[in-house]
């Protein structure tokens, strides 16, 4: 069966997320599974995104020393900024909160860098009623652009949740 994939397949860790992330990349490891992608949902996933990227962060040595103890890749980081999708979206119309967002971007590459993750996956926003369809879709481009230039100088793959 060797070099039937092109590509290796990965399981999300925020699928199990009611058990502590060691134990969910310990059950991934024993059922085969070589990579795995990280999850960063306030509220329900094993990380908050804030979290991960405060610039004093002490989860990177945890996850850096999970991942070579069970010999599994870290493929890509998603996240949403806040617990309800709302808030804090990708293309919030005030224009300090996409700061703010991309502030965590910027905290969320670094982690990415330390702990060996290829790349982020965000959200893309909501419908926001203040902005309407064709200017939510506008503001969520132009935001997207902003992260993917701080993580294209990270060496970080940027993507969005469709």
């Amino acid at each position: 069966m060797k070099g039937l994939y092109l590509f290796p397949v990965t399981c999300t860790s925020w699928s199990w997320s009611l058990l502590p992330f060691e134990d969910v990349v310990r059950i991934m490891s024993i059922i085969g599974f070589k990579a795995i992608d990280i999850g960063a949902f306030t509220g329900w996933a094993n990380f908050d995104a804030a979290d991960l990227a405060a610039r004093d962060n002490k989860i990177a040595p945890q996850l850096k020393r999970i991942k070579d103890e069970h010999g599994m890749t870290y493929t890509d980081l998603i996240v949403s900024f806040d617990g309800d999708l709302s808030k804090r979206a990708l293309n919030d119309p005030d224009p300090a909160m996409r700061d703010a967002n991309l502030e965590t971007v910027k905290g969320l590459c670094a982690f990415c860098e330390d702990v060996g993750v290829a790349g982020i996956t965000l959200l893309p926003g909501v419908l926001q009623p203040s902005l309407g369809h064709a200017g939510s879709l506008d503001v969520a481009a132009e935001q997207f652009a902003r992260h993917v230039a701080v993580a294209r100088d990270h060496g970080l793959r940027l993507s969005f949740e469709p």
